[in-house]
């Protein structure tokens, strides 16, 4: 929902007097399939403005790259042509490899994600697969963790629980058996 304000608010921000040729997102040239410099992405929420709208029928010569824009840190995301959805995480798509995973991260449907174009998707960079089945755990009175390629990852505070949408509800309290799991990066 954030997201969806930003993107809104930055659309709301443009000169609505602008001619079409003095606009750089609709000058030859600047290709739109990947990415709308209004934006950043092309979102569904923002394919009705003629900007974004234009995007999907110019092709684009977008390098891919090397790292997700910060701005979507936290972000669930569906390419609109293929079933894998992604969270950005440590801006890179990481594929959240099934529906028992997912829901064991962000609870039970209806599922929430932000659906772009194919091609944006495609060209994320990745990380590893999210795979755990349980993937957010707590020792007792501990820190909330995620497992993350077999290490506990701390989640350092509320704040960033909630920007990854992870769900309360689904925090299995494992003991005294946290403490056998190694330790990786904490999650800010």
């Amino acid at each position: 929902m954030k997201l969806l304000l930003v993107i809104a608010s930055a659309v709301a921000a443009l000169p609505a007097a602008a001619p079409a040729e003095a606009n750089p997102v609709n000058s030859p040239g600047i290709g739109m399939t990947l990415m709308c410099e209004v934006c950043s992405v092309i979102f569904h929420a923002c394919k009705n403005t003629p900007i974004c709208q234009s995007a999907l029928t110019t092709p684009s010569p977008i390098p891919a790259p090397t790292l997700v824009d910060a701005r979507l840190e936290g972000t669930r995301i569906k390419g609109d042509q293929a079933p894998e959805i992604y969270l950005i995480l440590e801006r890179k798509a990481r594929h959240i490899a099934n529906p028992d995973v997912y829901d064991a991260m962000f609870g039970d449907p209806p599922w929430y994600y932000n659906t772009a174009a194919q091609a944006y998707v495609d060209s994320l960079p990745k990380g590893r697969e999210l795979d755990s089945t349980t993937p957010l755990v707590k020792g007792v009175g501990d820190p909330v963790y995620l497992i993350d390629g077999g290490k506990k990852r701390w989640i350092v505070n509320p704040d960033v629980f909630n920007r990854y949408g992870f769900d309360w509800g689904k925090i299995v309290e494992i003991g005294k058996k946290v403490d056998e799991i190694p330790t990786g990066k904490d999650i800010r």
